[in-house]
């Protein structure tokens, strides 16, 4: 476990002019950067404001890397845990939770360490990227986008 102090507040940032500045939106455990206000995405996610999924065995700016370059195994990253740059610090590659990060998520989690929440009609989505599955591909009522996590 780690404290990760930050010296601006939540949803604040550049201390040298007193946190005045307010961050951008930033989804699917996305998270301001204090200093710069951009968005660190979580792994398993990019673009501005950490909206795009990459998929099972991706991650990176641009979805650049695989867990197993041999193998395009959307469980490739199993039990693996990946750590960002403050205030993000670490968590399971997304799709996966539990102390060894070998977990898969339970229906209406999504993304690294499964943290986020299926906002889905039919309440189901994929793992990795939080994109509707199931009977229904719609975003239920006052959310959209492609993982449905913006209002």
């Amino acid at each position: 476990m780690r404290l990760i102090v930050i010296e601006c507040p939540y949803g604040r940032y550049n201390s040298s002019t007193g946190c005045v500045l307010t961050c951008s939106s930033c989804y699917n455990g996305g998270i301001c950067d204090d200093e710069t206000g951009q968005c660190i995405c979580a792994p398993g996610f990019n673009g501005e404001t950490c909206e795009q999924g990459c998929g099972g065995n991706r991650f990176g700016r641009s979805c650049e890397y695989r867990c197993n370059t041999s193998i395009d195994d959307s469980t490739a990253c199993r039990g693996i845990q990946m750590c960002l740059p403050d205030p993000y610090g670490c968590s399971c590659a997304p799709g996966f939770k539990g102390l060894n990060c070998t977990t898969e998520c339970d229906q209406g989690e999504f993304g690294a360490s499964c943290t986020e929440t299926c906002h889905c009609v039919s309440g189901e989505c994929d793992i990795f990227t939080g994109v509707c599955t199931g009977s229904s591909t719609e975003c239920r009522h006052g959310w959209a986008g492609s993982s449905c996590q913006g209002k």
